[in-house]
């Protein structure tokens, strides 16, 4: 199956198409990333209500939260993990992949950092991740392939 979506579920100019909510959204698309994730852990009648708007069809690819990502940078996350990972239960099924949003500081130094927080994550999930454009791979703040090479060969893009 081709998974096409957008960035968001929801957006003011789409009201006047009559999309309010998830639910109208998945009539249209069959998957989503959820960038709300990275900046707050949903509660948990919020992730059941995500789970009664889409089909079992529908796929999710939700940001791992800032705080794993960002504020401890990888390092002595495991109980965050397990907690986002638990928070986001009820939807394991519907997960496309989860997404690792490395911030713009993410440079050579952090890659043992990387390394392990990889090699910890559970394997029944696809994994996915990025850094925004400046990065301290570049100088210049270009995207390194160095970068993409450490992603394909970490096997992140599933």
């Amino acid at each position: 199956m081709i998974y096409i979506g957008l960035p968001q579920w929801s957006h003011p100019k789409w009201v006047r198409l009559g999309i309010t909510s998830l639910e109208e959204y998945a009539r249209h698309f069959n998957c989503v990333e959820g960038n709300t994730t990275l900046y707050a852990l949903p509660k948990p009648e919020v992730v059941l209500r995500w789970r009664e708007q889409t089909t079992d069809d529908f796929r999710f690819c939700f940001k791992f939260p800032a705080t794993i990502s960002h504020q401890a940078a990888l390092r002595h996350c495991d109980d965050l993990v397990t907690e986002f990972l638990t928070r986001m239960s009820p939807l394991a099924p519907r997960i496309g992949q989860y997404w690792l949003q490395l911030p713009a500081t993410f440079g050579p130094r952090e890659l043992p950092a990387l390394w392990h927080f990889l090699d910890s994550l559970p394997g029944e999930f696809n994994y996915g991740g990025g850094s925004p454009p400046s990065t301290s791979f570049s100088p210049k703040g270009k995207r390194n392939k160095l970068l993409i090479a450490v992603y394909i060969s970490a096997a992140l893009i599933g």
